[in-house]
């Protein structure tokens, strides 16, 4: 589950990076149409025509390796699901990422409850303390109690009738059960124990995974409220001015570079974004995990 879940976020990020690409490539044709017109104008010189195509082909070639890694995306995800893989496979278009976090008290307790170690530890321990009464209740001595009626007297005389109660306890000698007592009591600490070590790393994998996925929404955040509206405002007003023959194609040039570099800054927080939530949820795994590596 987690395989196909870490598949489908690459396959996401992929298609968000091919759409990127062509609208990268968009941009890229109308500045050289632009810059062409404007050269037959006289306005430009014949080199920022040159930087223009210069960028053009960068952002082809851009969206070319997008197209690839989305195609190898989209087949690694449909070898996991078996889905066909010379049919499509169609993936959402953005990333469906709630907006409330859980809370780390959350988180842990339903981690505790369903960590499948921790449960057949749990069970263990409790066969073991049951098998242990078992044998206690094997050890301890059986009474028998026994009850004799007794007649005395003479011959034609009134009878006295005697009544004796008798109580019988096994010793111990060959100490019956007491090595099954021992062996049961020590499975019962083994348990113990090896829950109270699977349940720290479970409990430090999920601290982890979800300080992870607070820093991850944090700088998604920051991208979608601080970074990309002033970018993208600014790239279009430098683009106007260069298509109104007022700034020059170096400027455009320049912040089309930032603001493509902020998009894939931001592309690749909202992915992390989703592989901290796949992380949290899969985090007794990693918990089990790091439990095998010690041992």
């Amino acid at each position: 589950r987690r395989a196909v879940a870490e598949a489908h976020v690459e396959a996401v990020t992929a298609g968000l990076r091919r759409a990127l690409a062509s609208a990268s490539v968009a941009f890229a044709d109308t500045l050289l149409e632009v810059a062409q017109r404007r050269h037959a104008a006289g306005d430009v010189t014949s080199v920022e025509v040159r930087v223009a195509a210069t960028e053009r082909a960068r952002a082809h070639a851009a969206r070319l390796s997008a197209e690839a890694e989305q195609t190898r995306a989209l087949l690694v995800l449909a070898a996991r699901i078996g889905w066909p893989l010379e049919e499509p496979l169609a993936v959402p278009s953005a990333f469906e990422l709630p907006e409330d976090l859980p809370t780390l008290d959350a988180a842990l307790a339903v981690a505790r409850e369903t960590h499948p170690t921790l449960r057949a530890l749990r069970a263990a321990a409790a066969e073991a303390e049951a098998r242990g009464a078992v044998a206690a209740r094997e050890v301890a001595p059986e009474p028998v109690v026994g009850v004799q009626v007794a007649r005395e007297g003479s011959a034609g005389s009134p009878a006295n009738y005697i009544v004796l109660g008798t109580l019988e306890l096994m010793l111990p000698v060959a100490r019956r059960g007491h090595g099954e007592r021992a062996h049961r009591a020590v499975d019962l600490e083994v348990a113990r124990a090896e829950a109270t070590a699977v349940g720290a790393a479970l409990e430090a994998a999920v601290r982890a995974a979800h300080a992870a996925l607070v820093a991850a929404s944090a700088r998604r955040a920051v991208f979608a409220e601080d970074v990309l509206p002033p970018l993208e405002e600014n790239l279009a007003l430098l683009r106007s001015g260069f298509t109104a023959g007022e700034l020059p194609l170096l400027d455009v040039t320049v912040a089309r570079e930032r603001f493509l570099a902020a998009c894939v800054e931001a592309l690749e927080a909202d992915a992390a974004l989703a592989h901290a939530r796949i992380a949290l949820e899969h985090a007794p795994e990693l918990g089990l995990a790091a439990i095998g590596a010690d041992r």
